[in-house]
C-alpha cells in the first residue's frame, strides 16, 4: 500500500499564478525578504512552495508564483528563520522536499536571515530535491507468511518529522513521499505473539541501521521479518480472592533485554504480550488501596534474588504466573540536609535475604517520604512484610543509614510484621563527609622469590569486618603493569629484583585504606640438580660387562658414555621424561688392570664422572665361592692324600 498523507508545518498549500504575501502575527514593519524557488533537478521554477518566516519579532508567509518567486512584505526588523514546503495537491504526498534556508531538512539547523529596519532582503533562494520511496514486505519470521496490516514508519536521522503506512494483505508496502537522506524504518503489529522490529530485523534501536533514500529514486528491499514473541498471562490475588484494586505487573530481564509490563485488570488478570525471548524476573506493584497489597516477586518471593526466574522462549505462552498478595507495610519519615539540596533526596528501602540486604523499592522526597504514600503524583506501593534498612542519598551530601551510620552492614534493622508501619525513619544528610578509614592489616607475600615460583598475597587481619581487598604488585617499588590478582607468577625479567605487594582495604561508608608488605629478597634462579651416575659394582674384569644408570638429566637428553684415560667410547644413552637412564655396556677385553673413570657427556660437554676398577682374571663369586686355582690346589692335596693312605704298610701283619 501508499502513504497517501504527509504532516507539514502549515497549511495546504494551492497553486496561484502569481507571488503573494500574507503576514500572520507580525508587527507592522516596512522590511522584506525575496527569493525564488527552483527545482533542484533542472532548475525549474516551483509555484505554490508556501514560504513561512518566523522570527521573534513574529511569523509571516508567502506562497511562490508561476516563476517560483515570492516576497513577504510588512516585516519588522530582527531575525527569521525561513521553511520552504512544497504543495500538497489531492492529498498526495509531496513530489518535493521541504527544507529550511539554507539547504538543511530541521530548523535548529537553518541559518538565520537578518532583516534590517525598512530593508529590503532579497536572494534568498531555495533549491527543492525531489523526494523518494522506500518499499519492502512484511512476514512471519518463523514461516515467511506475510504479514497484514503491520505499521511502517520511516524516522529520519535528524529528527525531523517522519510518517507511516500499511502493509497490504501481500505483506508488501510502498512509503512514498519521503525526503532525502538517511531514516530508521520501523515495523510494529496490533499481534501480541510478534516483536517489533527497526530495519534491518533490530530488536534493539541501538542495533538498527539507517536506510538512505536518493532524491527522486526508489529504495527497494527494506523488509522485516517479524520474530515470535512471548506471551505471559496469571491472576493476581489476595488471601485467595480477586485483587479488584489494580495495579502493575512487571517483567524485568535479567540478562540485559528489554522489560515489559500491563496492567492488571479489575478480574486480578493480566496479559503482557510482545515479551522478547530470554530469562525474567516478573513482579506485580499492586495499586495503593484499602486492601493493603504488598508488592511481590514471582513466586511468593519478597525480593528479586529469590524470586522463580521465567525463561521464555519465542512462541511462548505461559500461563499461570499468579501472585497471591500479603498485607504490605510502609516505612515513612522526614530528611533533612545541610545547606540546600540540588536535587530530591533517593530513599532506598532494602529487605534482609538470608544474610544480606538487598534493595527492594526506592522513592524521592525533598522532606518528608513515604513508600505507600509518596509526595506529589507518584504511585506508592505497600512493601512486603521483613527485615528493613533504610538508604538516603543526595547529590552533594553523605550517603546515609538509618539511623545516622555511614554503612548498610552498620544499619539499624527494623522489622515489619504484615499490616505494620515503621514512623520517624528520619536522617539528617551532612554536606560535608569525614569517614572513618578501615584500620589495615599486615600484609605479607608468601612464596619462594624465584623464577618460576608463585607468590601469594595475604592481607592480614582487617577491621571492620567486611573489608574488600584489591591488589597491586610492586617490583623495586614500581607498579607491575596488570599484576592485581591475589598471586602473581615469577618470570625470567623479574630476575634480581624485589617483589612487593600493596593492599587496599574498602568497606561502604569508611575511607578506603593502603598499605605494603615487606619486599622480598631478590628474585633468583632455581640452580638444577647436578646429574650422578651409579656402578652395578666398582669393579669388572677386562673384556666383561657391567650396568651403569645415572639420574638428573634432562628429559631425553642424548648422553655419549666413555672410558678414560684413554677414551673409549663404550655406549649412547637416552634420558626417559624424568631424565633417568640405565644401560650395560662392555669394557674392553685390552683395557689396562687399574682405576679408569666413567664419563657422561652431554653434547661433547662433561657433566659427570664415577671411577671403575678394572683387573685381571676373574671376580670373586657372591657367597665366598673361592677362586679357582685355590680350589684346583685343594683337589691335589685331596687325592695325594688318599694315595698316601693305601701304601701305608699294616700293623700287625705277617
Amino acid at each position: 500500500m501508499v502513504a497517501v498523507a504527509l504532516a507539514v508545518i502549515g497549511s495546504a498549500a494551492v497553486l496561484t499564478p502569481a507571488a503573494t504575501s500574507v503576514a500572520s502575527a507580525a508587527p507592522a514593519g516596512d522590511a522584506s525578504l525575496s527569493g525564488t524557488v527552483t527545482r533542484a533537478a533542472d532548475g525549474t521554477p516551483v509555484a505554490g512552495v508556501t514560504v513561512y518566516a518566523d522570527g521573534d519579532a513574529g511569523a509571516a508567509t508567502a506562497e511562490t508564483g508561476a516563476d517560483g518567486r515570492y516576497t513577504i512584505a510588512g516585516l519588522a526588523a530582527g531575525a527569521y528563520i525561513l521553511e520552504f514546503s512544497p504543495p500538497i495537491v489531492d492529498d498526495r504526498p509531496p513530489e518535493l522536499a521541504h527544507e529550511y534556508w539554507d539547504g538543511v531538512r530541521a530548523p535548529d539547523l537553518a541559518t538565520p536571515v537578518e532583516v534590517p529596519a525598512g530593508g529590503a532582503v532579497s536572494g534568498i533562494d531555495a533549491s527543492l530535491e525531489a523526494t523518494g520511496s522506500i518499499s519492502g514486505v512484511v512476514t512471519r519470521a518463523g514461516n515467511g507468511h506475510p504479514v497484514a496490516g503491520a505499521t511502517v514508519h520511516f524516522q529520519p536521522e535528524d529528527h525531523t518529522m517522519g510518517f507511516s503506512t500499511t502493509s497490504g494483505a501481500d505483506g508488501t508496502y510502498t512509503l512514498v513521499g519521503v525526503v532525502p537522506g538517511r531514516h530508521f524504518v520501523e515495523f510494529w503489529t496490533d499481534d501480541e505473539g510478534l516483536l517489533d522490529v527497526t530495519w534491518p530485523d533490530a530488536l534493539d534501536r541501538g542495533a538498527a541501521e539507517p536506510v538512505t533514500v536518493t532524491a527522486g529514486a526508489e529504495t527497494p528491499g527494506i523488509d522485516a521479518a517479524l520474530p515470535a514473541a512471548a506471551i505471559v498471562s496469571g491472576v493476581v490475588r489476595r488471601d485467595g480472592a480477586t485483587w479488584t484494586d489494580g495495579g502493575t505487573v512487571m517483567l524485568d530481564a535479567v540478562d540485559g533485554g528489554a522489560d515489559a509490563s500491563t496492567v492488571v485488570g479489575l478480574d486480578g488478570a493480566f496479559r503482557v504480550g510482545k515479551v522478547m525471548p530470554g530469562r525474567y524476573v516478573a513482579s506485580v506493584r499492586p495499586a495503593v488501596g484499602a486492601a493493603r497489597g504488598a508488592l511481590q516477586f514471582y513466586d511468593r518471593a519478597d525480593a528479586p534474588s529469590a524470586a522463580t526466574t521465567l525463561t521464555l522462549a519465542g512462541g511462548t505462552k505461559r500461563a499461570g504466573v499468579d501472585f497471591d498478595l500479603r498485607v504490605g507495610v510502609d516505612l515513612s519519615g522526614t530528611v533533612t540536609a545541610e545547606g540546600e539540596l540540588a536535587a530530591p533526596v533517593e530513599v532506598v528501602a532494602y529487605v534482609r535475604v538470608g544474610s544480606r540486604w538487598e534493595e527492594v523499592a526506592r522513592t524521592s522526597t525533598w522532606r518528608d517520604f513515604s513508600f505507600a504514600d509518596p509526595p506529589g503524583d507518584v504511585e506508592g506501593v505497600y512493601l512486603p512484610p521483613g527485615r528493613y534498612a533504610v538508604g538516603f542519598f543526595a547529590e552533594g551530601h553523605c550517603p546515609e543509614y538509618f539511623d545516622d551510620v555511614p554503612s548498610l552492614a552498620d544499619a539499624h534493622a527494623t522489622d515489619l510484621a504484615p499490616g505494620a508501619e515503621a514512623w520517624d525513619v528520619n536522617a539528617d544528610l551532612s554536606a560535608e563527609c569525614t569517614l572513618t578509614p578501615v584500620r589495615a592489616g599486615t600484609p605479607k607475600v608468601v612464596g619462594e622469590p624465584v623464577v618460576g615460583e608463585t607468590l601469594v598475597a595475604r592481607p592480614g587481619t582487617w577491621h571492620p569486618r567486611g573489608v574488600s581487598f584489591a591488589y597491586q604488585w610492586l617490583m623495586d617499588g614500581d607498579h607491575i603493569a596488570g599484576a592485581t590478582a591475589s598471586r602473581l607468577e615469577l618470570t625470567p625479567t623479574m630476575k634480581g629484583r624485589r617483589i612487593a605487594v600493596a593492599v587496599t582495604g574498602t568497606r561502604e561508608g569508611y575511607a578506603g585504606t593502603t598499605v605494603r608488605s615487606r619486599s622480598t629478597a631478590p628474585v633468583s634462579v632455581a640452580v638444577a640438580a647436578l646429574p650422578t651416575l651409579e656402578l652395578a659394582g666398582g669393579a669388572v674384569v677386562r673384556g666383561g660387562q657391567v650396568r651403569v644408570s645415572g639420574a638428573g638429566f634432562g628429559p631425553g637428553a642424548s648422553i655419549d658414555l666413555s672410558l678414560r684415560s684413554a677414551p673409549v667410547h663404550l655406549a649412547t644413552a637416552r634420558a626417559d621424561a624424568a631424565g633417568a637412564f640405565a644401560i650395560t655396556v662392555r669394557i674392553p677385553s685390552d683395557a689396562a688392570v687399574g682405576v679408569h673413570a666413567v664419563v657422561a657427556e652431554v653434547d661433547g660437554a662433561e657433566v659427570v664422572r664415577i671411577d671403575l676398577r678394572v683387573v685381571a682374571g676373574t671376580l670373586p663369586q657372591a657367597g665366598g665361592s673361592p677362586p679357582w686355582g685355590l680350589a684346583a690346589g685343594g683337589l691335589l692335596a685331596l687325592v695325594v692324600g688318599i694315595l698316601m693312605l693305601r701304601h701305608r704298610p699294616r700293623h700287625g701283619a705277617p
